[in-house]
């Protein structure tokens, strides 16, 4: 992973991954307000066999509080 930009309200990361399936693209996050993000993936993954398959995803969160209920954090 590489840092591309980095502001308050904004990240840009590259990400480049290595295997079987070699990968690269950005991911980008943006502060929409002081609870919510959004973002959007863009990759390019080898299929292992000389071709490729790009993925673009977008993403919106929101905090929901600091409570999870019984939700429990993988160990």
């Amino acid at each position: 992973r590489t840092i591309v930009s980095n502001t308050a309200s904004a990240v840009e990361v590259t990400v480049v991954c290595t295997g079987d399936h070699p990968a690269t693209g950005t991911i980008r996050v943006q502060a929409t307000d002081a609870a919510s993000v959004a973002g959007t993936l863009d990759m390019t993954v080898s299929n292992g066999n000389g071709g490729t398959m790009p993925i673009h995803s977008t993403f919106q969160s929101r905090w929901l509080g600091a409570d999870c209920g019984d939700i429990k954090p993988r160990e």
